[in-house]
């Protein structure tokens, strides 16, 4: 993250110098060096310490990073001459329109043959990973194998065992069994944990009934 969070420290000079060059003007070189440099400076331990723990936890807390990865290819697509980027589209359009309804088809036709539609169609995910949230993904487990917590979450070591023991009260309010739960967790409150767990089993079929999902 440190490398990420030191993004910001490219000038204006420095900015300025790589238009003049004649290879990375082209090749745009302002958005290359604003990646690779603060890197390189990280990397070596050139950056004062603090500095490096302030801008990283300003980039995790904002996210500053989504932004900036919006604004660089948001400025790529408006940099292009308006011709070349219709007729880029148009030439695009098609192949990715065939493309992605011949995997649909494809995909479910081998999966239909293979005897899983029911399996897959079972998998159902909640929560997005970002902060103070949750991803909570539910799958069908043996018969038997009772529930299954594959954790992970940046405050893991502090409150792991109040996750599962939310995981579980959840499950057992809903009389399921032979579940696997991922859980991918960003922080997020035992409110929001039960609630994107209690989505995910809705989804899945689960709530409501006695019994696997």
């Amino acid at each position: 993250m440190n490398m990420e969070a030191a993004n910001s420290s490219l000038s204006s000079k420095q900015k300025s110098f790589v238009f003049k060059v004649p290879i990375l003007k082209d090749i745009g070189g302002p958005a290359i060096l604003s990646i690779f440099i603060p890197s390189i400076l990280v990397f070596y331990q050139l950056l004062n310490v603090d500095s490096m723990k302030a801008i990283a936890a300003f980039m995790k807390g904002s996210n500053f990073l989504y932004f900036y990865i919006a604004c660089l290819i948001t400025g790529s697509i408006l940099g292009m001459l308006r011709v070349v980027l219709i007729q880029g589209f148009i030439r695009m359009f098609i192949p990715i329109l065939v493309g992605s309804i011949g995997s649909i088809v494809a995909g479910t036709g081998a999966g239909t043959l293979a005897g899983h539609e029911e399996e897959i169609r079972k998998v159902r995910q909640a929560g997005i990973l970002e902060s103070n949230d949750v991803t909570i993904t539910v799958a069908p487990g043996e018969a038997g194998s009772g529930v299954f917590i594959d954790l992970t979450s940046i405050v893991k070591d502090q409150y792991g065992d109040a996750i599962r023991r939310t995981l579980l009260d959840v499950v057992a309010e809903q009389e399921s069994r032979d579940i696997y739960i991922t859980v991918a967790d960003r922080g997020a409150l035992d409110c929001t944990i039960r609630a994107r767990l209690l989505t995910a089993l809705t989804r899945a079929g689960a709530v409501g009934k006695k019994g696997g999902i």
